[in-house]
C-alpha cells in the first residue's frame, strides 16, 4: 500500500527544515558554541515530536507549522534570529 502526503504537510515540513538550515548557516554562528547547540537540540526534539505528532494526525500542518515555527521553536536560545529567516540571495 501506498501512503499519501498532502502538499501542505511537505511545504510546512519542509519550511522548518529550511529554517534550521538557514540558521545553521548563518555566518554569525558558531559551530561549535551554544546557540549552534541549542538550535540542533531544538530541531532534534522539539521539531521531532511536532513531526511526530503530524505523522500521526494529531496535528494538521497549519498547528505544525505555529509549533515550528522560528520564533516559537527557538524561543529562549542564543539563536541569532527568531523570525522568518530571509531568503538568501544567490552569490555569483
Amino acid at each position: 500500500s501506498t501512503a499519501t502526503v498532502e502538499a501542505a504537510t511537505i511545504t510546512a515540513v519542509a519550511q522548518s527544515v529550511s529554517n534550521v538550515n538557514t540558521l545553521i548557516a548563518d555566518s554569525s554562528v558558531d559551530p561549535t558554541g551554544d546557540a549552534s547547540a541549542e538550535i540542533l537540540e531544538a530541531s532534534q526534539t522539539t521539531m521531532q515530536d511536532s513531526i511526530d505528532q503530524l505523522a500521526d494526525g494529531t496535528i494538521d500542518a497549519t498547528a505544525y507549522s505555529a509549533q515550528t515555527d522560528s520564533g516559537t521553536l527557538f524561543n529562549g536560545t542564543e539563536s541569532p534570529s527568531y523570525t522568518q529567516p530571509q531568503q538568501r540571495s544567490e552569490r555569483s
